[in-house]
C-alpha cells in the first residue's frame, strides 16, 4: 500500500529549493567522503509546537549560501575521484500534512518502523554524474499540533557531526542568529599526509575495512539476503542514574592514571552484554567496532566547523571467553586504549589504503571487516553529540529525535534519550525474535541492572 495512503499523508508542496548562488565552483571529495558516499545519513526530528514552513524555506535558503555544497551534484572525475560541483541545482523540499496525530508515532510507540513516511529517500546509487539532489527536507505538520522534520543527506558529503553543525545554522537562522559558517576547504583533510603508496604493502584489511574477495560474495549475499526482511529497531532508554552506575562499575580497579569516559564504559557495558545474549563460543573471538570523531587528531587539528567526513574506526578485540569473565573495567579499559591509539599516523595509515583503493576503481569491493552475522558488534554515538537534541527552530528543543531502522544485525546507534534526563536512547537492531527475548523480564533485568 502507498505510504501516504496509508498513513493519510498528503504532501501539499515538493519543490527544488535553491539558494540562488549560481555556480560557485568545484570541491574535490577525499577519499574517505569516496567510501562514504555509498551510503546516507536520515534523521527525523519530532516537535511537539507546531513549526512554521515558510519561515523554514526562508532560513534554509539562507542557509543554502552559507553551504554551497548541500545543493551541489555529485561529479566523477580523474582517477576515479569524485567532487562536489556547487552549481545550486537544489535541494528537495517537501511540505505535508498528515491526519494522524503526532502521540502515534512518538517515541513510546517506537516511530522507527514507520520512519520512512517522515522522509524524501536519497538513494546513493544514484547520486553520482546525475541531476539528483543530494539532501532533502520534509516538514509533515501532524493532526492536532506537532511537527515532523526529516532529514536526508548523502553521507559522501557529511559526517553526522557536519550534518548536526548544519541543521544547527538552520534553526539560528530560522530566529535570527547566527554561529560561524562552514570549513568547505576539504584539502585540509589529506594535505599533511604521506600518500607514496607501494601496492605490494598496502595489507588486506585496515582499521575495519577490508577489500572483498570474489569468493566471499556469495556468502555476504547470502547472508544480506536472509536477514534484510528479518532485522528491526528496538529502542532502550538508559537513564542518566544508569550511565553514571555503569561508568562508576567501569572506573574501579583500573590502573592508577587510568580513566574511562561514560562512552568507554557503556560501550564496553553493551559489548559484554551482547556476547551473552548471543550465547556466543567462550573459544571464538569477538570485534567492537567504533566511530570517532577525529578533528582534533589530526595534524593540524581540523576545525570544529570541517564540513565534511572526519572519523576513523576503532577496533577493540577479546576473546570472548575474556569479554564475558572479566570485570567491566577491564573491558572498558581495553577500549580506551584503543580509543587513544587513534592518532594522525594510524589515520594517514588508513587514508592511504582507501586512497589506493579509489585510485584502483576498487572503491565499491571495500566493506567493513566486521562479522556482524556472527560475533562482532557496531557501536556509534556520534549521533549524541552531533547536537540534534538542541536544535529548536523557535518553539523549543524537540521532543525526540531518531533514525531508520538498518538491515543488518547488531549494529547499534545512540541518540539522546527521548525522556530528557540526560541519558541515552541505544537504536539496536535485531531480528523479532531477538526482541521478543530481550523484553522479556529476565533479559530486562538483565540489561538495566545498574538502575538500582
Amino acid at each position: 500500500m502507498d505510504i501516504n495512503k496509508r498513513f493519510n499523508m498528503e504532501n501539499l508542496k515538493s519543490i527544488i529549493l535553491k539558494a540562488g548562488t549560481g555556480d560557485t565552483g568545484s570541491i574535490p571529495l577525499t577519499s574517505l567522503d569516496c567510501f562514504e558516499n555509498r551510503f546516507v545519513f536520515e534523521t527525523a526530528v519530532f516537535y511537539k509546537p507546531t513549526l512554521d514552513p515558510e519561515k523554514l524555506e526562508a532560513s534554509l535558503i539562507k542557509t543554502l549560501k552559507a553551504f554551497p555544497i548541500v545543493s551541489g551534484r555529485i561529479k566523477s572525475g580523474p582517477k576515479n575521484k569524485l567532487s562536489i560541483n556547487c552549481c545550486d541545482a537544489g535541494v528537495k523540499f517537501t511540505v505535508a500534512s498528515c491526519k494522524e496525530k503526532m502521540e502515534k508515532f512518538g517515541p513510546d510507540n517506537n516511530a522507527k518502523a514507520d520512519l520512512d513516511y517522515f522522509l524524501e529517500k536519497i538513494e546513493s546509487q544514484t547520486l553520482v554524474d546525475k541531476d539528483t539532489p543530494i539532501a532533502s527536507f520534509k516538514i509533515t505538520q501532524m493532526n492536532g499540533g506537532g511537527t515532523v522534520l526529516g532529514l536526508s543527506m548523502a553521507h559522501g558529503i557529511v559526517d553526522y557531526l557536519s550534518f548536526g553543525y548544519f541543521t544547527m545554522f538552520w534553526a539560528l537562522e530560522t530566529k535570527g542568529l547566527s554561529i560561524p559558517g562552514p570549513v568547505l576547504d576539504r584539502t585540509l583533510f589529506e594535505k599533511n599526509m604521506d600518500f607514496d603508496i607501494d601496492e605490494d604493502e598496502l595489507e588486506d584489511e585496515v582499521l575495519g575495512y577490508k577489500y572483498l574477495k570474489p569468493l566471499e560474495i556469495p556468502e555476504i549475499l547470502k547472508n544480506y539476503e536472509t536477514y534484510k526482511n528479518q532485522i528491526v529497531g528496538h529502542v532502550v532508554s538508559f537513564s542518566r542514574t544508569e550511565l553514571n552506575n555503569i561508568k562508576n562499575d567501569a572506573s574501579q580497579g583500573l590502573p592508577e592514571g587510568v580513566w574511562v569516559s561514560t562512552n568507554d564504559a557503556f560501550c564496553a557495558y553493551i559489548w559484554q552484554f551482547s556476547s551473552l545474549f548471543r550465547n556466543l563460543d567462550p573459544n571464538s573471538k569477538s570485534k567492537l567496532l567504533l566511530i570517532s570523531d577525529i578533528r582534533s587528531k589530526m595534524i593540524p587539528a581540523l576545525p570544529l566547523n570541517y564540513f565534511g567526513n572526519a572519523v576513523s574506526n576503532i577496533i577493540s578485540e577479546m576473546s570472548v571467553e575474556e569479554l564475558q569473565k572479566s570485570p567491566l573495567s577491564k573491558v572498558a579499559y581495553t577500549v580506551r586504549k584503543n580509543v587513544k591509539a587513534i592518532n594522525h599516523a594510524s589515520i594517514e595509515k588508513e587514508i592511504k589504503w582507501l586512497r589506493s583503493r579509489v585510485i584502483q576503481g576498487r572503491m565499491q569491493q571495500v566493506i567493513t571487516s566486521m562479522n556482524l552475522y556472527k560475533n562482532d558488534l557496531f557501536m556509534s554515538s556520534v549521533i549524541a553529540g552531533a547536537g540534534y537534541k538542541e536544535v529548536d527552530f523557535g518553539a523549543g528543543p524537540p521532543l525526540w529525535v531518531t533514525i531508520p531502522n538498518i538491515p543488518v544485525p547488531w549494529v547499534v546507534q545512540l541518540t539522546p534519550s527521548s525522556k530528557g534526563d540526560g541519558g541515552i536512547d541505544m537504536h539496536l537492531h535485531i531480528t523479532e525474535e531477538s526482541v521478543k527475548k530481550l523484553t522479556s523480564n529476565e533479559w530486562t533485568e538483565k540489561i538495566h541492572k545498574y538502575q538500582k
